[in-house]
């Protein structure tokens, strides 16, 4: 905990929900769901196990992002389904799974032919639909929350469906839609990405990216975690635009808020409505 003495490094538990990292502590979980637990309020965090499938995307990150010690968050967890303990459920699979990863992770290494497995590792792109239901496909707008100013509720506007930032106070500077893009399609990678976002043009205020360029296991910097560029600049047309970005130092190793690898800004209570937004790797 901050304040403390003696300590050799700290981190914040959230591997029920992803993988994480600081520059010294990767934490991992196979997987999460609340439903179960007494008293825990709706909306409930549920993170299928997939079979296996999350727990080893999230070993494999861990490894190739070079952190020095590697936290397993669970053991015994059976009410909220994150155990890895011999089970009648799943016999000794996560336990082979820890075992075979473990050995890879103090290597310091994946051996050749192994990576971060999804079914986006080899799609040139990601993408996600916005509205009541979205449609994401290998990029995921992080859930609406008060935490870190990133409340956003359905919209239609000129007939077309779309999220749009809630401000915490009317007075309130910005706020925010995070995004995570899939660890298997795009992760501590040096490619040039293109960044397509559809939005509602209201207002005039520029809409800013904010996107993660710094290599994992890095030490904390707002200035490469939130490296900032202006995505468009707003004209009050009250119609539906397109505008892109071509990034050219993005890591996309989960470093901000939730966990995302990037931001759109919306500023001084004027609210950012968005269609939809695609990510794509460049030659």
């Amino acid at each position: 905990m901050p304040g403390l003495t003696g300590q050799d490094a700290t981190y914040k538990w959230i591997g029920p929900q992803t993988p994480v990292w600081t520059d010294a502590i990767a934490s991992v979980d196979p997987g999460f769901d609340e439903r179960w637990i007494a008293g825990r309020a709706q909306p409930w965090r549920v993170l299928p196990r997939e079979g296996g499938a999350v727990y080893r995307r999230s070993l494999a990150a861990a490894t190739a992002c070079g952190v020095p010690w590697l936290a397993i968050e669970t053991w015994s967890g059976f009410d909220e389904a994150s155990d890895i303990a011999e089970s009648v459920e799943y016999g000794r699979r996560y336990l082979d799974i820890t075992r075979t990863y473990a050995a890879w992770f103090k290597a310091g290494a994946l051996p050749a032919g192994v990576r971060i497995e999804t079914p986006y590792a080899d799609s040139p792109s990601v993408s996600t639909v916005l509205g009541a239901s979205d449609v994401s496909r290998g990029l995921t707008l992080v859930p609406s929350t008060r935490d870190d100013a990133g409340l956003h509720v359905p919209v239609v506007e000129a007939g077309q469906a779309g999220r749009r930032t809630v401000f915490l106070a009317p007075d309130a500077p910005e706020a925010y839609l995070y995004f995570r893009v899939d660890d298997g399609f795009y992760f501590n990678r040096p490619q040039d990405v293109r960044i397509d976002v559809t939005y509602f043009d209201e207002g005039t205020q520029p809409i800013y990216l904010d996107y993660d360029a710094a290599p994992c296991a890095s030490a904390w910097n707002a200035e490469t975690m939130y490296k900032r560029t202006t995505l468009a600049s707003a004209s009050d047309t009250k119609t539906w635009k397109t505008a892109s970005i071509v990034l050219r130092d993005a890591t996309f190793t989960d470093h901000q808020n939730q966990a995302a690898d990037f931001h759109l800004v919306a500023l001084d209570g004027q609210p950012l409505t968005v269609g939809s937004v695609a990510v794509t790797k460049l030659p």
